[in-house]
């Protein structure tokens, strides 16, 4: 019998810690259209690509993906594109993290 097992941080993850997710992303939209309602984006996991295999970076990585990101809001209903503006924030759990480096 062969057995054949292919499985990534992803798949680990996600059936290890379903109800605990590690990083919401939420985004808000300043003039309260529906985006806000339907905003909310778990992740389990966050990637992280190496430069010359080594992580020196991460610290900074980290610090880029937590920051808070602007843009126009651009949700449509009933064919009007709002103007508002986006607001995603990350927030990180407080019990873990789970970062994927590739080399």
């Amino acid at each position: 019998m062969l057995i054949s097992c292919d499985t990534t941080i992803t798949n680990t993850v996600n059936s290890m810690f379903k109800e605990l997710p590690k990083v919401t992303e939420e985004a808000t939209c300043s003039l309260s259209c529906k985006l806000t309602v339907n905003s909310l984006k778990l992740k389990s996991y966050i990637s992280y690509q190496t430069e010359n295999r080594k992580i020196k970076n991460l610290e900074d990585f980290l610090d880029n993906c937590l920051q808070s990101v602007h843009s126009t809001c651009q949700y449509m209903e009933s064919g009007h594109i709002c103007e508002g503006v986006k607001e995603i924030m990350s927030h990180v759990s407080d019990m873990h993290l789970f970062i994927d480096v590739f080399y």
